[in-house]
């Protein structure tokens, strides 16, 4: 994902979200780190509202919105090429 969002910086803006209970922004921060992914944002949902309100089922599921926010395409575990492929989709409109 820091890739997609290194590749398209005025078209994507990556986001991990962070269900975990407990976790802190330092265990965020050293995650991000390992995975080499320092630049992407990143967001807690302890209380699950955001999953919830997305549809989200599993881990590893990624979400394409629009620019007024709402989903256009979502997948588990796709690869970066599935994600660019929406990506370009979505800027050609």
């Amino acid at each position: 994902m820091a890739q997609i969002q290194q590749q398209n910086p005025g078209a994507a803006n990556v986001v991990g979200v962070d269900i975990t209970p407990g976790e802190t922004d330092s265990d965020v921060r050293g995650f991000l780190t390992t995975n080499h992914a320092t630049g992407l944002g990143y967001s807690f949902d302890h209380d699950t509202r955001l999953i919830t309100a997305l549809g989200v089922t599993q881990l590893t599921t990624v979400i394409v919105l629009n620019p007024s926010g709402a989903p256009t395409w979502r997948a588990v575990e796709p690869t970066r090429e599935q994600v660019q492929t929406e990506l370009t989709k979505l800027t050609a409109q």
